[in-house]
């Protein structure tokens, strides 16, 4: 793992913001959460703290729903099974476009 990456997997962001890099509601991001698809970590105030990595997953989300058509339970198939093929969540995209394109 280079340093770049290194430390962008230490960075951490509030709700406001990666609603804002993904382009949605915050509540889309409190549904993705309730849907088990997005799940951050909180901090001790019990706020929604996510990281970097979470922020690709959610561009990954965002490209099975608004470009693929997928349903939340689609998704959470595809998840599963790109977990049980041992997928890095880092290539998850690269997976499905081999896939699907």
């Amino acid at each position: 793992m280079s340093k770049v990456s290194s430390d962008l997997e230490k960075l951490i962001f509030p709700i406001s913001v990666v609603a804002d890099i993904l382009n949605v509601n915050q509540r889309t991001l409190k549904i993705y959460e309730k849907e088990k698809i997005l799940c951050p970590e909180r901090s001790p105030k019990k706020r929604r703290i996510y990281t970097y990595r979470d922020i690709k997953k959610g561009k990954f989300i965002q490209h099975l729903k608004r470009n693929l058509r997928v349903n939340f339970a689609g998704i959470k198939i595809i998840i599963h099974l790109l977990k049980q093929l041992n997928v890095s969540s880092d290539d998850y995209l690269k997976k499905i476009n081999e896939i699907a394109l």
